[in-house]
């Protein structure tokens, strides 16, 4: 792309409506690099598709898209992908990092994850499932720590 604003505007205008998770997710990314008043109508594209798809929401890239569209619309898709395993569980662990303060009342549900005495990943897959389970935990720390910031 050439970092031109007005042509990824134009581009983005001749996208379609998003059929599945990776062009709604790929709308959010292109609408951060757009003026506010040109983002609106991008992430509008991308919310919608993700409010008709609540079965998707437990995809890889949903809270993200939830965080860049509705604080109270991500509320609802982080509280599901809490309840998801490793990749999305952290995806959406650092959205609610994202969303700060807003994601206070995923508090309880992130405290129990670090409270854990077990693991999260099966550790029949060696060092590479202690990484993950490590992933998890710096993950919802840094979740609390986000909510506790200016809070």
């Amino acid at each position: 792309m050439t970092g031109d604003r007005t042509v990824l505007s134009e581009v983005l205008e001749t996208v379609g409506e998003p059929e599945d998770w990776t062009l709604a997710y790929q709308l959010v990314l292109a609408a951060a690099l757009l003026d506010p008043v040109d983002r609106a109508p991008v992430l509008a594209r991308a919310e919608k598709w993700l409010r008709a798809n609540q079965r998707r929401w437990g995809l890889t890239g949903t809270a993200q898209i939830a965080v860049a569209c509705d604080p109270d619309l991500a509320l609802q898709v982080l509280d599901r992908g809490l309840l998801q395993r490793e990749p999305v569980l952290v995806d959406t662990l650092n959205a609610a990092a994202a969303l700060g303060p807003a994601a206070a009342p995923l508090r309880p549900r992130i405290e129990v994850l670090l409270a854990r005495d077990q693991r999260f990943t099966d550790l029949r897959g060696g060092m590479w499932t202690i990484r993950l389970d490590d992933r998890i935990r710096q993950a919802a720390a840094n979740a609390l720590a986000a909510i506790e910031e200016c809070a």
